[in-house]
């Protein structure tokens, strides 16, 4: 069946060397604006180098460039869904960011920010992020704002053209704030449940993050990253929440988003050619290659046709880039052919996970690490639960990561399962 061998491939759980807690944890000093730390030349005495707001890219590509002007240098290029930290809007039409360590620019019309939507009768909206902050607006329950920074216990909004501070445990974001209140969706998808949205990502109390078993490590930063929510939702279908833990620490090694802030991937080969290259067989030999014995294996990129082969599996700098040049032949099939962020599904079952497009996918996780989560559980079938109940693993890698790979996957996820339970 080609749906299920085009579920799901190698992938290589370790992928970056920074734990995903760790990157939360200076994320968190960099955005804070009370706490100040000097150590991160982020936050503290420099007031200008502060991130203002964190939006995503909203257009397929989009040039990177030194000064705030279209005929200056490019740098790079960003990829629809990317993560941006935004330091000023230096006028109207560009908006200053760090790219590579350094000051650049981008076109401010291509960047877009988080939706919101108030979940209170009455919410205040304030000038700075405390409780006795003057008071600049007064919201109703289910006006929409814009979240342009998430702080932590604040969200920094824009309404009506004011830009202010409002208490986040009142307003919703992502699928939530986008769906109205009379809505009937034809199937209640986990990402479109308003409580699952407000249950707490990490677990009442955490484990002890052993060091002497590489297993034993993703698995605990794993549950206790996400075991507040995972504990709900594997009491739901009924399986053992280390099940849940080993099958997201063998797909993504426990992390969602790369070093760079972008959504964890994998840009499969072998899956482009069969969505674009075999009828583009010419342009495609000249940039990708694979092994035809095991296609899932060998893969290899070049942008130029003249330039050296280069293999890109394992670093997530390399694998944005050679997605954005695959979007740049087919956007639609280059999004197809690569998997993303926890659960690691791949683009083209986007439509499994509740989404209509493999971008709207792409624009959910790069939103929230919660709808990674959620995206594993609605990815479950009744015949991957049944075997997860039973603990299977062999027989729901045959589901999840195709035939030729389940044997291999199902040995990954027991040996995770087996470290979660001792740390347990």
């Amino acid at each position: 069946n080609l749906n299920f061998q085009i579920l799901k491939f190698n992938k290589s759980p370790k992928i970056e060397n920074m734990s995903f807690l760790t990157r939360l944890f200076f994320r968190n000093l960099r955005e804070n604006p009370v706490e100040k730390s000097a150590g991160n030349p982020l936050v503290g005495a420099n007031e200008a180098t502060r991130i203002s707001m964190q939006g995503y890219i909203n257009a397929n590509v989009l040039n990177v460039r030194s000064q705030p002007e279209k005929g200056e240098n490019v740098l790079g290029k960003l990829s629809r869904g990317a993560v941006v930290d935004i330091y000023e809007k230096t006028n109207s039409d560009w908006y200053k960011i760090k790219y590579n360590n350094a000051s650049a620019y981008v076109t401010a019309e291509f960047v877009a920010f988080k939706q919101g939507k108030v979940n209170a009768n009455a919410l205040n909206m304030r000038s700075q992020p405390d409780l006795n902050a003057e008071v600049l607006n007064k919201l109703k329950r289910d006006d929409k704002v814009s979240v342009l920074l998430t702080l932590k216990d604040w969200y920094k909004v824009e309404y009506q053209g004011k830009v202010g501070y409002m208490a986040s445990k009142f307003v919703v974001i992502g699928a939530a704030a986008d769906t109205d209140k009379n809505d009937k969706p034809t199937k209640k998808f986990l990402k479109d449940k308003a409580a699952l949205l407000r249950v707490k990502l990490e677990p009442k109390s955490k484990v002890i993050v052993p060091t002497a078993s590489r297993e034993g490590r993703i698995t605990a930063e794993t549950y206790n990253n996400f075991g507040g929510l995972l504990e709900v939702l594997s009491d739901e279908i009924n399986i053992d929440i280390a099940t849940a833990i080993a099958v997201l620490a063998v797909e993504s090694g426990g992390k969602g988003f790369g070093a760079q802030g972008n959504v964890l991937i994998r840009f499969e080969n072998h899956l482009f050619h069969s969505f674009w290259g075999k009828n583009n067989e010419k342009i495609y030999n000249q940039h990708f290659r694979f092994s035809s014995a095991e296609r899932w294996k060998n893969h290899f990129f070049r942008k130029d046709k003249n330039s050296e082969w280069q293999a890109y599996h394992g670093d997530q700098i390399k694998e944005w880039e050679v997605l954005t040049f695959a979007r740049s032949l087919d956007n639609e099939k280059a999004l197809f052919s690569a998997s993303y962020g926890l659960p690691q599904v791949i683009g083209s079952n986007h439509k499994v996970i509740g989404y209509k497009s493999a971008q709207d996918m792409l624009d959910g996780f790069s939103e929230d690490i919660r709808y990674h989560v959620l995206a594993l559980f609605d990815f479950f079938n009744p015949q991957m639960i049944k075997h997860l109940q039973r603990k299977e693993f062999t027989d729901f890698a045959r589901y999840y990561n195709g035939g030729g790979q389940a044997v291999r996957y199902g040995n990954f996820i027991k040996r995770h399962y087996d470290a979660f339970k001792k740390t347990k």
